[in-house]
């Protein structure tokens, strides 16, 4: 039961973390967009 909940959790904080990765890409990607318009 433990393991299963420790997995859970694992797998959650990987997804959070790679929602959080994906979000920090996309708003780079919309600065460097922004820049370069401005340019």
């Amino acid at each position: 039961m433990a393991l299963a909940l420790a997995l859970a959790l694992a797998l959650a904080l990987a997804l959070a973390l790679a929602l959080a990765l994906a979000l920090a890409l996309a708003l780079a990607l919309a600065l460097a967009l922004a820049l370069a318009k401005e340019n």
